[in-house]
């Protein structure tokens, strides 16, 4: 009996270790909280089983103030315009390890742009006790880019700090950068990239974060970006 209470102690410690879980916590302009989940090593049918909500039923719970933080479940590509109604959206990002740049492991995370000033906060500890020292927040366009000039996260690395501001910096009729229209509703996109060091170091971990401003130049048939006194490709490698 003794044996058989042990082996149920074990298993149940097991499956309480299986699922680790910490959240993106934000708060808007009037203080109104919202959050999404970083869920972590998952079995395939835990990650098949989140919930996931259509178009327009995330449409309406932003509109009536269920949920205002939503995240992008159907992939990592960049989505300008199209048929909006044919994606889907969730309240958790189900972390898998990959490898290569950390663009691999990005997703994407939507904010009412009349709720900006938005603050986000994170537990740092749980990135770096899980080794996700490469782990970002950023709105650029593309993390090996010099951006747009509606960009204001260039990037926060969550190990690294606790929280981070997204500023509005909406302009009128340009909704082709980090804004987008949802039938009307102005929404301001942040990418979230969950993975390791070697991630981060392949990408956008290799552009210096300390100067948001950027510059492409053309040299050799080659476009290069400029940012402070370093230069980058665009693949994130700095040119000597």
């Amino acid at each position: 009996m003794k044996k058989i209470l042990f082996l149920i102690g074990i298993l149940a410690t097991t499956t309480l270790q299986a699922r680790q879980s910490s959240y993106l916590y934000f708060a808007d302009k009037n203080g109104l909280m919202d959050s999404l989940e970083v869920a972590i090593d998952l079995t395939d049918e835990e990650r098949a089983s989140i919930p996931e909500w259509s178009y327009d039923e995330t449409v309406n719970a932003i509109q009536d103030s269920v949920h205002w933080v939503w995240l992008w479940s159907s992939g990592v590509t960049v989505y300008y315009g199209g048929d909006w109604g044919s994606m889907t959206f969730s309240r958790t990002y189900p972390y898998k390890p990959y490898g290569g740049h950390i663009e691999g492991g990005k997703r994407y995370l939507y904010l009412p742009a009349d709720r900006l000033p938005v603050t986000i906060t994170w537990n740092k500890q749980f990135y770096i006790d899980n080794n996700l020292q490469g782990s970002v927040l950023s709105d650029m366009k593309s993390w090996f880019d010099a951006g747009c000039d509606d960009e204001d996260l260039p990037q926060e690395i969550l190990s690294s700090t606790d929280s981070c501001v997204v500023h509005y910096t909406y302009m009128e009729g340009d909704l082709w950068c980090t804004y987008s229209s949802w039938g009307g509703l102005i929404v301001k996109q942040v990418g979230l990239s969950i993975g390791t060091l070697d991630n981060l170091l392949q990408g956008v971990g290799s552009v210096n974060s300390e100067d948001s401003s950027a510059t492409k130049t053309l040299r050799d048939g080659q476009i290069l970006i400029q940012r402070g006194d370093k230069v980058y490709t665009l693949q994130g490698q700095e040119v000597k």
